[in-house]
Formats: structure tokens, C-alpha cells, sequence
């Protein structure tokens, strides 16, 4: 079970590799490349709030199904990534929220339950994985954020494409070999639920 009152700001740090650091440099339009996940991904939500962006859970629902199915309610919701499913559960705090994610290893589907006591996970061995693309984005400028959001070769919606769910560490290395478009990390669910927690806090609006 993950705490769902931990501090969001973040008490530990995950290193980034020079490439996704310097996908976040470009991401956020920064000064500089950030030293860890936690202070790039404060950077980004930071640009986004400067720029006045909110992003509505029906902003990441979309029309048909996805691998990663978000259920309120008696109702199903399809979103881009995992941990886009997370957040939409957070901002759903009043409810139990059940969500499918289908690793990209086909036929392996992880199961979350968020409660307002945390998340809980089946296998609990599964791990997340967090991206950015490498290419330049066509907006760097941050002059049009949601046209930056939805750039079809821009950071960010490049990594609603490898975010994904994965039932261990070996299912995500054997994957991550293969993907030359974005830089990647390992997370542990945990550390995706407290960023997820930190963007539905800060940029994400009901």
C-alpha cells in the first residue's frame, strides 16, 4: 500500500540518465538540465501553471478504447498512459477506483486500486516506466502549451506512448531495449503515484 498523505515535494530522488534530462530541458523549455526526476518533473508542472494551463479529466479521456481503462463508478474511462489513469483516480477521491493497464508485453494486464488510503497493485512486483521523446519538439517555446501537449513529435505526448505498466523489472528492461524514440526511466509505483498525485494536485483540474 502506498500512503496516499505522503509529502509530494519529494523526500527522495531518482537520478536521470543525461538523455532524459536534457528531454526535460527541452520538455520545459529550461535554463538548464535538472538533476532528477522529481526536480524536472516540478520544472514542467511549474511551466505549465505559469502558463495558466489546466488539464480536465476530459481532456485525457479519449473516444475509443486504450490499454489503460480507468473504472468509477460503474462507468469505464480509456486515457493515454497509466499514469494518466492515476491521476484521473486521485482527482476521484471520494470513490474506489479500479484500473486495467495492459503492458505492452501482450496478454499482461497490471490492476491497480486506488482508494483514499493509497494504491494497491497486482502483481505487486510491477514497476512503471516514464519517458520523454528525444526528438525537438515543433513548439519549444512554451508559447502554446496544450498546442505543445498535443504536437505529434513533441516531448510530452511521447511519453504518454512509453508510460506503461509492466508486471516486473525484467518485463521492462526487455522492452526498453527496444525503444530508440524517447529516453526512459524505471519507477516504482509508488514514485509514479506521488508524481501522479503531485500533477493532479498542482495542473490537473476536476
Amino acid at each position: 500500500m502506498v500512503n496516499s498523505n505522503r509529502e509530494t515535494r519529494f523526500a527522495d530522488r531518482t537520478d536521470l540518465p543525461s538523455d532524459l534530462a536534457e528531454a526535460f530541458r527541452r520538455a520545459g523549455s529550461l535554463d538548464e538540465r535538472p538533476e532528477s526526476l522529481e526536480a524536472g518533473h516540478s520544472a514542467v508542472t511549474d511551466r505549465l501553471n505559469e502558463a495558466g494551463v489546466t488539464i480536465t479529466p476530459e481532456d485525457m479521456y479519449q473516444p475509443e478504447p486504450t490499454r489503460h481503462a480507468v473504472h468509477i463508478d460503474g462507468t469505464v474511462k480509456y486515457v493515454p498512459c497509466v499514469m494518466d489513469a492515476l491521476i484521473v483516480a486521485l482527482l476521484h477521491e471520494d470513490d474506489t477506483v479500479e484500473i486495467y493497464s495492459e503492458s505492452p508485453e501482450a496478454g499482461v494486464t497490471i490492476r491497480f486500486r486506488v482508494t483514499e488510503d493509497g494504491v494497491t497493485v497486482v502483481p505487486t512486483s510491477a514497476v512503471i516506466s516514464f519517458g520523454l521523446g528525444i526528438k525537438e519538439s515543433t513548439n519549444p517555446d512554451f508559447d502554446s502549451v496544450k498546442d505543445t501537449l498535443n504536437a505529434p513529435d513533441a516531448p510530452i505526448p511521447t511519453t504518454c506512448a512509453v508510460t506503461n505498466a509492466f508486471p516486473d523489472s525484467a518485463s521492462f528492461e526487455r522492452w526498453a531495449a527496444e525503444i530508440s524514440e524517447a529516453a526512459l526511466v524505471e519507477l516504482s509505483v509508488e514514485k509514479a503515484f506521488s508524481l501522479s498525485k503531485q500533477a493532479a494536485r498542482t495542473h490537473v483540474g476536476k
